[in-house]
């Protein structure tokens, strides 16, 4: 936390973008170390201490959950709607009706999904939802909390805790198509939900931040295009600043030292929202949507913290890596404030040597070591068997 914070640690904190199913069973055939399975948005330990990565925050919350739940609860019956050669319809556990194209086309991690309807239409369905997000539901606290409290006591590993943002909990409950017609069609509808999350985690996390230290808050938004925000900055401040700025000071007045947003897309809009309202950072920076970390921390200095920013389309041949990574990690490192990592997940497409390369190369700038050219042989590669073959669509997993 100390490298978001734009402090001196003894070196940047390491996290370079954890692979997901597909990519690791991609990575085996280009000579990956057997390594436990993982599920499809996961990737085992062993792969972490292979490449000298520390956890990200997904793989921190998950060894050690925050106690309390911040979801929809009850939660819809999951239901399976139909299956047939054109893949999966099912209804989640928050109500969402999606079609999963799982029978032709299969990358685990990576979905082809599209969603088919949403639990809110408008006023009428409205209060059910509510009462799925009731703050003071004693369901949502373990029955031995005392113990739950002690046990987070003297923990040596951050405790990340990652809510639902304002937009992104509302695109869940009605659509993304649908909310953005609401802010001009409904905008009562909108300040109503939006109001009822601010007040639905201000009452729930009060108690619990209360007694358990937090180190840093994760707001999951993802709610940019490729070059713009999904609403207007003037949108966002008439219904989201205000509101952002409360939730802050509540994790401020219990000492969270790392507020950050994760939205994918261009964020070039939102930026200056987001630090008005206190936010301390944006993850994951991607490249491909036109954004330039440079740029921004030149713009913003240290006001903007960055987890991300090196764009995973160029981690492809060494030579690629070698400038994608030089052109922008030796500055990033030296203003601070900055994760340098992939921009996001990292894709089957990404070979497995340039992602090693890509590490070893973030390691040797921030160590202050000699930086390994394109050609040099890495000692990690030692550990490597034979490269079978790359990637290629060909390698889809297709379902007859």
């Amino acid at each position: 936390m100390k490298t978001l914070k734009f402090e001196h640690p003894d070196r940047i904190y390491y996290s370079f973008g954890p692979p997901r199913k597909s990519t690791l069973e991609a990575w085996k055939l280009q000579g990956l170390p057997e390594m436990p399975e993982a599920d499809d948005y996961d990737c085992p330990d062993e792969f972490y201490r292979f490449v000298g990565m520390d956890p990200n925050p997904w793989q921190l919350r998950q060894k050690q959950p925050f106690p309390v739940e911040l979801g929809i609860y009850p939660s819809f019956e999951v239901q399976i709607i139909k299956e047939d050669d054109s893949g999966l319809t099912w209804r989640d556990e928050k109500g969402i009706v999606m079609h999963d194209a799982v029978r032709k086309l299969n990358t685990p991690g990576f979905r082809t999904r599209s969603y088919l309807s949403h639990p809110v239409t408008g006023f009428g369905d409205w209060p059910e939802m509510q009462k799925r997000f009731d703050p003071h539901s004693q369901e949502r606290f373990p029955d031995n909390w005392d113990d739950v409290v002690r046990s987070f006591q003297g923990r040596e590993t951050p405790l990340v805790v990652i809510v639902y943002g304002l937009f992104s909990l509302c695109r869940d409950w009605v659509g993304f198509e649908n909310l953005c017609v609401l802010f001009y069609d409904n905008p009562k509808l909108i300040d109503e939900m939006m109001e009822h999350i601010t007040y639905f985690y201000l009452e729930l996390l009060e108690k619990a931040l209360a007694e358990i230290e937090v180190d840093c808050v994760i707001i999951s938004e993802d709610m940019a295009y490729k070059h713009a925000a999904m609403i207007s900055p003037e949108m966002m401040r008439q219904f989201m600043l205000s509101r952002y700025k409360r939730l802050v000071q509540l994790f401020r007045k219990y000492g969270v030292p790392l507020v950050m947003v994760d939205s994918d897309g261009h964020i070039g809009q939102m930026i200056p929202i987001w630090i008005e309202a206190g936010i301390d950072g944006n993850f994951p920076c991607e490249i491909a949507a036109d954004n330039d970390p440079l740029a921004y921390c030149r713009k913003y200095g240290k006001d903007l913290a960055l987890w991300g920013c090196i764009d995973k389309r160029e981690i492809r041949s060494k030579e690629r890596t070698y400038q994608e990574v030089m052109s922008k990690v030796p500055k990033l490192v030296e203003q601070g404030g900055c994760v340098p990592s992939i921009d996001h997940a990292v894709p089957p497409d990404v070979p497995l040597r340039s992602y090693l390369y890509m590490a070893e190369l973030i390691k040797a700038i921030t160590e202050k070591k000699r930086i390994p050219q394109p050609e040099d042989p890495l000692p990690i590669e030692k550990q490597l068997g034979p490269i079978q073959r790359l990637w290629g669509p060909d390698l889809l997993e297709r379902v007859e």
